[in-house]
């Protein structure tokens, strides 16, 4: 599965840590290596999204067939 980030997305984790940032990337591209990304997500209410959880950081992504389209990277407490 490919995966897609959005300019916000960009501008949200170049402003993290080095070790977060490899951190949550690692984990995003493991997640889309799986035969089912969505195992490892919960939907989000009120919208057509998804988020993976990992450590205190929240990231907010679609899925359109073979695409991970990346919305957002934020700590969980800015992220609700």
């Amino acid at each position: 599965m490919k995966i897609f980030y959005a300019d916000t997305a960009i501008r949200q984790i170049k402003s993290l840590e080095r070790n977060i940032r490899d951190r949550i990337i690692k984990k995003v591209h493991l997640y889309a290596s799986q035969p089912d990304p969505l195992e490892f997500a919960e939907p989000l209410t009120g919208l057509k999204a998804y988020r993976f959880r990992i450590g205190d950081y929240r990231v907010v992504f679609q899925r359109e067939q073979h695409l991970i389209h990346v919305l957002s990277v934020r700590r969980r407490d800015e992220a609700y």
